[in-house]
C-alpha cells in the first residue's frame, strides 16, 4: 500500500525530479510511447495534460507553478 501524501511529508522525503516540454508528431508519440516501462505506462502511455488535469488530480503545487512558468498563457 502506497503511504498517504501526509504521511510522507509527516517523516519527511527527498525528491528529484525533471520536466520536460515537448510537442510530438502522432508517429513520434507512437515511437517514444514503444519505449515506455509497461509496469507505469501500461494503461494510458503518454498522455498530454491541461491545468486543469494537474488541478483535478491533485497534483502538488510546485507541479502547477511549473506548468504556469511553461505555459503562462494557458491559463
Amino acid at each position: 500500500m502506497e503511504p498517504s501524501r501526509a504521511s510522507v511529508h509527516e517523516k519527511g522525503t527527498h525528491v528529484s525530479v525533471s520536466i520536460f516540454c515537448v510537442e510530438l508528431t502522432p508517429e513520434e508519440k507512437e515511437i517514444a510511447g514503444n519505449g515506455l516501462n509497461d509496469e507505469h505506462y501500461k494503461d494510458f502511455g503518454i498522455k498530454g495534460f491541461t491545468r486543469d488535469d494537474l488541478i483535478k488530480n491533485n497534483a502538488f503545487e510546485a507541479l502547477i507553478d511549473t506548468y504556469d512558468r511553461i505555459f503562462p498563457l494557458k491559463r
